[in-house]
């Protein structure tokens, strides 16, 4: 196996190197390596185990397996992908076969109940914590037959997942609408208008074709003066998946995320839990269900009125200007409409100054003012598609990792803006110190001919949003891979660093740093600056109400009732609606954050959550300087360098001096606490 690419040593995956044919091999070549290991060093860790004899290696056993199925996870495309998911019943029963070794938990339960704060370092206490409740939550320590049923439910819950994610791509093609005539483009930027014929030339059409694609439907939700046009596209946009609509039953979701929820209620009470959405609580900052509900309960009571005020803006603007009645279709073309005509801020106008080469250098100068660092672009980097670009962060003359950045829309790409872990930073027991790498997708529009991509605020704040998760992951001290950057990090918290960099492009200076016009390089204006800077809160409240009702719409999925999503969806629009949805509106069915992974289910308030704490936390730099250094030093070293080995209870309270208040987050909305 020494020529397979995957089993190579690297700092950065040789990629056009790694074929189908490697990826099973390799897999199962490190699963050999590790029980074999295991079979070596786990007799002797029994009686008295140590750090360095059981929790070190078993790391090692744990970062071989990650740093192969990290990469493949990248390339998770096409026939490397096929191999990869062919692959997923072999993993699954390797991890299983760890979780459920009673001699390997009893070390670590030995190891943990010795050591009584003296053998073991804080950090180290912490990571051996994290990895028996790892076990726990796998079903360490349950009877053999109820172990068995764990793994079943398990590889079957990795299937499902794969199909709701699979569904939510084919449906996401299935519904396009050709424009013929100049007409039905009124509204749209020259740019704009580009795409929608690019769209239509790689189709074989002649006009302008409009997908369901995220930066064409926001764009005709947001410009397209056709009303008709916004609701037939609001209509096949929100019914993907499901059982309503114009592709109604193609690639319906609703069947698989009832599987799920089943599933995963069954695993709940497999493990001695209610049902999911309190299981999801084990590796969070609040207690219980009941006391997540009741927390955003009240915060959506204190925030519905201030959302109700601003829609009541718009339907009062619509009545006035265009004699309608204002209904969802309408609300993102009559926002923008608003925002010029109160703020005099135009997103198409301001995107001028955000071509994305320049925001993409200001992210680079960002760092540089608020942390010392320097983010070097590498072109000679291997990468795995055209598109990407490669980053090293260095601290002087030190490496700390690297980052890459795939920015464009293209086929067969998963959609969205996000950040996944590629690597974590980890000390091996030979000594060698693997420094992280995180990866940073995006689906902004692709340059057209000579034109530059340019970026609305929003796509910004997007931008700067992921870069938060990866700036997290990549300043980590912690060299032990489980809770070393975003690893360890209560669930519910995750999204904290990252809505904190949000709230550097709400503010003047910062802003400017990000700016720089597409065609003569000047920065944004200052009068310009201080008008995006008025209006940044603006559409906040009702942003944050729906972020609230997906919040409860998903603890109420994961509850032990399983009521159909449809009739918990319409008991929430009922309760928190701002503008009322149409009866066929399936967004669940698109909910890949809960159904497509792990990671959010039953704990999507994450979003509520983290934005009351990183307003909190952003007021320190609103008191003492957007760019002060002096502040950004203290979040480097209390909250982004510990990783998962310190509580987020912890490295809040030693940056603030107390816990989260919502104070700072009602205020951003424009609300008086």
């Amino acid at each position: 196996m020494s020529d397979n690419p995957l089993l190579q040593p690297h700092t950065l995956p040789p990629f056009a190197d790694i074929k189908p044919e490697h990826v099973a091999p390799a897999i199962q070549t490190i699963i050999d390596i590790n029980l074999k290991q295991l079979a070596q060093w786990l007799p002797e860790q029994i009686i008295a185990p140590t750090w360095e004899g059981l929790v070190k290696p078993y790391e090692d056993l744990t970062q071989r397996l990650d740093v192969v199925l990290q990469v493949l996870d990248v390339v998770a495309d096409g026939p490397l992908g096929e191999a990869y998911w062919a692959s997923q019943e072999r993993i699954q029963t390797y991890l299983a076969a760890l979780a459920h070794n009673p001699t390997l938990f009893g070390a670590f339960q030995r190891l943990y109940q010795q050591d009584f704060g003296t053998s073991l370092n804080a950090t180290e206490r912490t990571a051996l914590e994290l990895i028996i409740r790892t076990l726990r939550l796998s079903g360490a320590g349950l009877e053999p037959g109820v172990q068995q049923r764990l793994t079943a439910l398990e590889l079957q819950l990795q299937v499902l997942y794969q199909r709701f994610s699979e569904h939510m791509a084919a449906a996401n093609g299935l519904w396009t609408r050709l424009l013929t005539t100049p007409n039905e483009l009124l509204g749209l930027s020259d740019n704009d208008q580009g795409q929608l014929r690019r769209a239509a030339e790689d189709r074989g059409h002649e006009g302008w074709l409009v997908t369901l694609d995220l930066p064409r439907y926001i764009a005709i939700m947001t410009y397209a003066q056709d009303r008709e046009l916004r609701e037939a596209c609001y209509q096949a946009f929100y019914t993907q998946a499901s059982d309503q609509g114009p592709t109604a039953g193609q690639y319906d979701n609703g069947p698989v995320l009832e599987q799920i929820r089943t599933l995963r209620l069954e695993r709940a009470n497999l493990l001695g839990y209610p049902d999911h959405a309190q299981l999801a609580q084990a590796t969070r900052m609040f207690e219980t269900c009941a006391e997540v509900q009741q927390w955003l309960t009240e915060l959506a009571e204190r925030i519905k009125p201030a959302a109700l005020a601003e829609v009541e803006g718009l339907r009062e603007y619509a009545r006035i200007h265009d004699g309608i009645d204002l209904q969802p279709w309408d609300f993102e073309y009559y926002q923008e409409r608003y925002r010029q005509a109160h703020y005099q801020v135009s997103e198409q106008a301001v995107s001028e100054y955000f071509p994305l080469e320049t925001v993409l250098a200001g992210l680079g100068r960002l760092l540089e003012r608020l942390f010392g660092l320097a983010l070097q672009e590498r072109q000679e980097a291997p990468r795995y598609h055209g598109d990407v670009r490669v980053y090293e962060l260095l601290e002087g003359e030190v490496s700390l990792g690297h980052l890459y950045i795939d920015p464009y829309l293209r086929d067969g790409k998963a959609p969205g803006v996000w950040m996944k872990s590629m690597r974590d930073r980890h000390r091996w027991s030979d000594g060698r110190l693997q420094l992280p790498i995180a990866r940073l997708s995006c689906d902004f529009n692709p340059p057209l001919g000579a034109a530059p991509t340019l970026l609305t605020l929003r796509n910004v704040r997007e931008l700067l949003h992921e870069f938060g998760h990866a700036m997290h992951h990549l300043l980590t001290t912690v060299e032990h891979g489980s809770v070393a950057g975003i690893k360890g990090v209560a669930e519910d918290a995750v999204e904290f660093p990252s809505t904190l960099f949000e709230h550097w492009c709400r503010r003047g200076e910062s802003l400017a740093l990000l700016s720089g016009h597409y065609q003569t390089g000047a920065t944004l204006p200052t009068s310009l600056l201080e008008r995006i800077v008025a209006h940044g809160q603006y559409g906040a409240a009702s942003e944050a109400l729906d972020q609230i009702k997906f919040a409860l719409g998903d603890l109420a999925l994961h509850s032990a009732e399983l009521t159909a999503g449809p009739a918990i969806e319409r008991r929430l629009e009922q309760r928190f609606a701002y503008l009322p949805a149409p009866a066929y509106v399936r967004p669940v069915n698109q909910f890949g954050h809960v159904f497509a992974t792990e990671d959010y289910a039953g704990g999507y308030y994450t979003y509520v959550w983290s934005a009351v704490m990183a307003a909190d936390v952003f007021e320190r730099f609103q008191a003492q300087g957007v760019l002060d250094k002096a502040t950004a030093t203290e979040l480097r070293t209390l909250i982004l360098a510990p990783g998962g080995t310190v509580s987020v209870a912890q490295m809040f309270a030693a940056f603030k001096g107390r816990g989260p208040d919502t104070g700072a987050y009602l205020a951003f909305l424009g609300i008086q606490n």
